[in-house]
């Protein structure tokens, strides 16, 4: 069942559990990759922070100075608005970004003073004309009326915004210094769950503060005790001490104290058992039983907004059906009007049953009206039935009898398969059933019962719970104090073990009728087993040494042995032919010689050269293997061999 609900490596990269670099990469690749892309991260943020914090960036979007002004002219303001006012524009801007100043205040700030300051142009001729005449020493303003003092104006605007913002700026840092000493570090929010890690995804943080949330809203060790759900256990815990003495008006305190923290880390153990994520419903489980819509994990808005797409198109269908049904007063009419007809057609038919049923033929008639209505002309037509609701417009009894069976046997199977899907999802788990109580005994322990004998046990155990003691049974008088068991005697015992040893074979009969190896009769189990594992050992390098390709024979030694017929390996017909031309060849040789030799004569005949004329037997045999036994020719293939 894990391995069912358990998510696919897509799913843990969207719910950020996991790289996607860890899936495709080695783990010192996927390290150095995830390592640059998180610096790559970093610098981009920095740089968008910049240009979101930055109130240089913000004059350049607003309109008060061109594109790209203060890249170029860095330099420049620093010149002109001189050392100390450039260091307090960085400190202004230190401010809005710790969020002590807004933004809006400081750029209309420094708009106002970029309106009071001359224009770039007058600047840069300025600075011309004193570079091209450096060596007189009268005003430089006597040659333009209206030029401007750089020095003059350095002067005068440091020691205005010294006058004017030294006290304030002062204030303003050591109340910065003292909030930023007062301020809880990145660690310690995390621990009290205030800001969560970032390596959490942000798509699950919404549902982590969530059900943190929920989780917050449990239920106290007061309430479970109160509703029943977790039991008290009180144990009097007494420390021993001397009388008399300072502990010892302590120790009732210190024993409460003990057991209320030992009560508690035991609550804690079966709460945090109970709370275990093996426990814990799936995604797929939360899904099934409707608690969140379907694709909520891949994707929560589009699955909120596909819900709502659904209910609102649920709704419109719904509506728009509404709308076309008929008014309910005219399917009222039309249904008394048929009720009426009914009715009518019914009571004339009644009528005619009692008129018939008065004469002396009742019976006769009785069953002539009834089988009338059992023929399957009397019965009503499809159209019939169709007319009086019955039966839907659209039946068509030639094609839809079929076609609504089996979609009938569809939308069963359908149904009983959601369901039990539906009922396997909700079933709980078996340890969370032994602790509501619904089981006695585990289910994944070793040593437990099987669960069909569960009841049976508990019932024993509670009837030996019951049983009264053994001293209580002999004051009453049931039993006496010292009783002998003879139902358990050694000596029986000794003997039938003894007689049942007797009776078994020996190992020489084992081993001949192959219950045992041969090596466990002669040894002992141990060397037993290592000879058979030698044996084994042996038997496999014989193998392998014979199934080697270096001892194999090669096709030339099985054609030149004759093993093979030749030319097997290339034409194995061509060959089959040529070895059945031989032994047919092969057997007109032996027959021509056998023809060949003469006739032996009689014994009892005259014939003094029958030594001279017929050969022996042995001769003709060694003829016929010479013949056998020629080396073929490998020119001529109707050679014999």
């Amino acid at each position: 069942k894990r391995m069912v609900n358990r998510a696919t490596p897509n799913e843990l990269v969207q719910r950020g559990l996991t790289r996607e670099e860890y899936l495709t990469m080695d783990k010192s690749e996927a390290d150095q990759a995830v390592k640059v892309a998180r610096q790559q991260a970093v610098r981009s943020l920095s740089r968008k922070l910049d240009e979101l914090y930055n109130p240089f960036q913000q004059l350049e979007t607003i309109g008060v100075v061109p594109q790209g002004y203060f890249e170029q002219r860095v330099l420049f303001f620093f010149v002109l608005l001189g050392k100390k006012k450039y260091i307090c524009l960085a400190k202004q801007a230190e401010e809005i970004r710790s969020g002590h100043r807004r933004q809006e205040s400081v750029v209309q700030e420094l708009h106002q003073k970029l309106i009071e300051k001359p224009e770039y142009v007058d600047v840069v001729a300025q600075g011309i004309v004193d570079h091209l005449e450096p060596e007189e020493d009268g005003n430089p303003s006597a040659t333009d009326g209206e030029g401007w003092q750089p020095d003059g104006y350095d002067e005068q605007s440091t020691d205005e915004s010294t006058d004017d913002s030294d006290e304030e700026q002062r204030r303003r840092l050591e109340e910065l210094e003292r909030r930023i000493s007062k301020r809880p570090a990145q660690q310690e929010l995390m621990q009290k769950h205030i800001l969560y890690s970032t390596e959490m995804a942000p798509a699950i943080q919404n549902n982590a503060k969530e059900l943190q949330h929920g989780l917050k809203r449990r239920k106290s060790i007061d309430d479970i005790k109160a509703l029943g759900i977790l039991p008290t256990h009180q144990h009097a815990a007494v420390n021993g001490a001397t009388p008399g003495s300072d502990t010892q008006e302590e120790s009732p305190t210190h024993a409460r104290s003990n057991e209320t923290s030992a009560r508690k880390k035991q609550i804690k153990e079966q709460l945090q058992h109970q709370l275990k994520r093996e426990r814990r419903p799936t995604m797929m489980d939360l899904e099934i039983r409707g608690v969140v819509p379907q694709g909520y994990f891949e994707s929560a808005e589009q699955a909120i907004a596909s819900q709502r797409r659904r209910k609102k198109s649920v709704v419109e269908d719904l509506r728009k059906h509404l709308a076309k049904r008929p008014d309910y007063s005219k399917m009222v009419a039309k249904g008394l009007l048929e009720k009426a007809l009914v009715y009518d057609e019914t009571k004339q038919r009644l009528e005619q049953f009692v008129q018939s049923s008065a004469s002396p033929s009742t019976t006769e008639a009785a069953r002539l009206a009834l089988q009338e209505k059992m023929e399957r002309d009397g019965r009503p037509d499809y159209t019939e039935l169709q007319s009086k609701n019955i039966l839907k417009k659209s039946f068509n009894p030639t094609v839809d009898a079929m076609a609504n069976a089996s979609v009938k046997a569809e939308l069963e199977r359908h149904a009983l398969e959601q369901n039990l899907k539906y009922q396997l999802a909700s079933r709980r788990e078996p340890q969370d059933m032994v602790d509501s109580g619904y089981l006695y005994y585990p289910v994944n322990d070793e040593r437990a019962p099987s669960p069909g004998l569960h009841g049976v046990a508990r019932e024993l155990q509670e009837s030996l719970e019951e049983r009264p003691p053994e001293q209580f049974l002999v004051k009453k008088g049931i039993i006496q104090k010292e009783v002998e068991d003879w139902s358990v005697d050694q000596s029986s015992a000794r003997d039938n073990l003894n007689q049942r040893l007797s009776m078994r074979p020996p190992k020489s009969d084992m081993t001949w009728k192959g219950f045992i190896p041969a090596e466990f009769a002669q040894h002992d189990v141990l060397v037993a087993e290592q000879q058979q594992e030698l044996k084994k050992i042996k038997t496999k390098q014989v193998l392998n040494k014979k199934l080697d390709t270096t001892n194999r024979p090669t096709q030339d030694w099985l054609e030149e042995r004759g093993i093979v017929p030749q030319g097997a390996f290339e034409d194995p017909e061509h060959a089959e032919n040529l070895k059945k031309t031989r032994r047919q060849s092969l057997t007109r040789g032996l027959d021509s010689a056998i023809q060949r030799s003469p006739k032996p004569v009689d014994v009892n005949t005259q014939g003094h050269g029958q030594n001279e004329s017929s050969p022996e037997p042995e001769v003709l045999l060694f003829s016929c293997r010479l013949c056998i036994n020629k080396p073929k020719n490998s020119n001529n293939n109707n050679v014999i061999e």
